[in-house]
């Protein structure tokens, strides 16, 4: 098996695994692929042939539904899904970390924390201890989950913003569902 990643996204999100992947130095290749992209080493239906090539494949795009169906087709195509932690951050003992992560420098996760599959930390967040960040979540820079939070699948934690109790983001159009399931069944949805 080789140490070579494919980083599936272009943008901002593909920008920030390439940083954090390169920090971490254990990686012998990394390389974008995405339609269009001049940079890409091909396009999306490339996937499965460059499968041989990279042993690693992370999606790294900012569309929830797009980056649960990219991870979906690389784990198909056979790729590892890696944990991308930038050495400059902090993870508690602790803590887990779920396949697809990406951690950006001097951002940290407290021990107890859960951050579920395909969760984007950006620089300078803090999670607190007991937290359950869901699938597909987006934590901006300098944002803080406060001890015991949940934060719902998809959601987008705004810059500077403080996340308490059961968190829903006013205007994130990824936490349509939450609020649809509070119309329909009266109360929030919860993971326990």
């Amino acid at each position: 098996m080789n140490k070579n990643l494919l980083i599936v996204g272009n943008g901002q999100f593909a920008a920030m695994a390439y940083e954090v992947a390169e920090h971490m130095g254990c990686f012998e290749k990394i390389d974008f692929l995405y339609d269009g992209m001049q940079e890409a080493v091909g396009d999306l239906k490339d996937m499965e042939r460059l499968s041989v090539k990279y042993s690693y494949g992370i999606s790294a795009v900012e569309n929830v539904q797009e980056r649960l169906d990219l991870t979906r087709k690389l784990e198909e195509s056979c790729y590892r899904i890696p944990i991308l932690v930038h050495p400059k951050s902090h993870i508690s003992k602790g803590s887990s970390l779920f396949k697809g992560v990406i951690v950006q420098s001097m951002a940290v996760v407290q021990g107890g924390a859960t951050l579920c599959n395909n969760v984007f930390v950006c620089a300078g967040t803090v999670v607190g201890s007991n937290c359950l960040v869901g699938d597909c979540c987006t934590l901006e820079f300098n944002s803080i989950v406060m001890p015991n939070t949940i934060i719902r699948m998809g959601t987008r934690i705004s810059a500077g913003t403080v996340a308490r109790g059961n968190y829903i983001a006013q205007n994130d159009p990824n936490a349509r569902w939450t609020k649809e399931h509070i119309a329909q069944f009266g109360r929030e949805p919860s993971f326990f």
